[in-house]
């Protein structure tokens, strides 16, 4: 059974570079991915308005809008 998938252990091994491709990972098709970018994804002034977008849309995963709701405030 896996306990993280590919995005958690590229930031295990690469952790320097990862977060800078996260803005995409909030509207990866996998939900975990989508959660792990909500919480990890740098707040720079181009992207800190992306995680609101998922912490507002009902049709999402709850971790994930929990997660977006948090980095969004």
């Amino acid at each position: 059974m896996r306990t993280r998938g590919p995005v958690c252990e590229l930031m295990i091994l690469d952790g320097d570079h990862v977060p800078l491709g996260l803005t995409e990972g909030l509207w990866d098709c996998e939900p975990a991915v989508r959660r792990i970018a909500a919480e990890h994804v740098p707040l720079e002034p181009a992207v800190v308005s992306r995680p609101a977008e998922p912490a507002a849309d009902p049709t999402e995963a709850g971790p994930v809008r929990a997660a977006a709701r948090l980095r969004a405030a």
